[in-house]
């Protein structure tokens, strides 16, 4: 046995216990047990020399780990003696043991946010030791960790949940939903994007607990209805100076949303050094939850313009990583959709601010390496010019901007496509982008624009060779059936009798 596998151990009984120890100093200790697998002895743990002594004692360890239900491996002497140290693994072991101090991390959990605060920044001492490709999923589970401490903060503030609310089913359920973000989020920011944040499934499940209370009071007071003789009982004035629950558990708050977010940001700031394409998506994730949250209350309770401050923050910290790092080509395209899909779902940012962001996203979207990468994404731009909400309201309009990013994104398909003819898919793509700013009635997007288009890619299509264009051919066929159609629906045939699409 050696001192990794008995971190590994720890970490699974922990796991399946589904509980983590309730005050910092037991945390503190659990991160020191389970160093291994956070560093190597290389590495130089927080506040002690990794060639020492380390602080806690076998005993110590035998004590937490019986606490769990788990015995030490036999023959485990103190630390150090189980022979050289471990050597480094590859990259699949890394993301094994880093994902199991993730789900340690999602268990973090106290009654009050100032302990469970200071949790986080013991685990994020710890990490900091280590090396990025150990934790970068643990430092991940960390940011989301300090968005739902975030969030749980505000919510307590306006008085959405009650204090004392520290239901252990309702975070094992909640740190499940993080993991699924974490995993799924990384990848595909726009899915993230937005719907990082779970707090659909988290209000349902408040709601739900909320409504069960009620109804226990409810029952209560009817098997005890008051007597109206008995009004002035002693009994009666016992029960009234009865202070409730919450009241009792009140403490003054000294962590407040802000603090969090700055902890946040610096967590961000650490793993973005060794993997920028998840600093940069983590980044606009935090945007996103701090929008969600400024829009939960009133502007006078959630304090929406300093929340707008905060979610610019976010962005332009994405955006310096992204600037830092924007020779790489695989990341630019990825970065820039995630950018795109935040913006377009921010809405606490003031209009200074946005169209500061949207200009940038428009010349980084403009500075692509590959032509046709550069095409589609200058083409996704122009949706930052012309925000459509719900009920096709629209929340922000600069329609001339908007229509110059689809007239550059047709001079680049153009180019493109003469280089190498399957690039007339990019054409039908910006068909279909034309079609959707018609329909939501963009005024510099007219009839006559679409006609001309159809006409282009007819012309393309009957030039080049089929056997390189089939599935453009295909695609644009489908988009102009359905314009057929939309012409002879009687509500959008009034509109639609501008196109025509007759010689296809």
């Amino acid at each position: 046995a050696n001192r990794r596998q008995v971190a590994l151990t720890m970490l699974e009984a922990v796991n399946k216990a589904g509980t983590s120890p309730e005050s910092v100093k037991e945390i503190e200790e659990l991160f020191s047990v389970i160093a291994p697998v956070l560093r190597d002895e290389r590495d130089a743990a927080p506040g002690l020399n990794m060639g020492a002594q380390p602080p806690l004692s076998m005993e110590r360890t035998a004590n937490l780990m019986a606490g769990l239900g788990v015995s030490p491996q036999p023959g485990y002497g103190a630390y150090g003696q189980a022979g050289p140290g471990f050597t480094l693994q590859e990259d699949p072991q890394y993301r094994k043991d880093s994902a199991l101090v993730s789900k340690l991390i999602h268990l973090l959990n106290h009654k009050d946010t100032d302990v469970q605060f200071e949790m986080l920044i013991v685990a994020r001492q710890h990490l900091n030791a280590g090396k990025i490709e150990r934790t970068g999923t643990a430092y991940t589970a960390l940011v989301f960790a300090g968005l739902k401490l975030a969030k749980r903060i505000l919510l307590e503030e306006i008085g959405e949940v009650p204090t004392s609310q520290t239901s252990g089913d309702s975070n094992e359920a909640e740190s499940k939903e993080e993991e699924e973000k974490e995993q799924g989020g990384n990848e595909s920011p726009e899915a993230e994007t937005p719907d990082t944040n779970g707090e659909s499934g988290q209000t349902k499940t408040e709601g739900d607990a909320s409504q069960e209370e009620m109804a226990v009071e409810a029952a209560e007071d009817d098997e005890n209805p008051t007597e109206p003789e008995d009004e002035s009982s002693p009994a009666d004035v016992t029960k009234e100076e009865e202070p409730r629950v919450e009241d009792v558990t009140l403490t003054p708050r000294t962590v407040s949303c802000r603090k969090v977010f700055i902890f946040v940001q610096e967590t961000i700031a650490a793993l973005a050094k060794g993997k920028p394409e998840t600093g940069v998506k983590l980044y606009l994730e935090s945007a996103l939850t701090v929008d969600k949250l400024a829009s939960r209350g009133n502007k006078k309770a959630t304090g929406q313009d300093a929340f707008g401050s905060i979610a610019y923050e976010f962005i332009s910290q994405s955006f310096a990583v992204y600037e830092e790092h924007s020779g790489d080509s695989r990341l630019q395209s990825r970065c820039i959709v995630a950018m795109i899909g935040t913006l377009l779902d921010c809405r606490s940012l003031s209009k200074e601010d946005y169209e500061s962001l949207i200009m940038k996203t428009a010349q980084y979207s403009a500075k692509m390496l590959k032509k046709p990468e550069q095409c589609a994404m200058v083409a996704q731009c122009a949706y930052l010019f012309y925000v459509v909400g719900k009920d096709d309201v629209v929340v922000y309009s600069n329609p001339q901007r908007g229509l110059e990013c689809l007239q550059r994104a047709l001079k680049l398909a153009d180019a493109c496509t003469n280089t190498n003819p399957g690039n007339v898919e990019l054409f039908v793509d910006l068909l279909e982008h034309y079609l959707f700013f018609f329909e939501k009635g963009h005024p510099s997007v007219t009839g006559n624009y679409i006609t001309g288009l159809v006409a282009l890619i007819k012309e393309h299509t009957n030039n080049l060779d089929p056997s390189a264009i089939g599935d453009a051919k295909a695609h644009f066929l489908q988009v102009v059936k359905y314009i057929k159609k939309m012409k002879e629906k009687e509500e959008s045939s009034e509109r639609f009798a501008a196109i025509d699409v007759s010689s296809v």
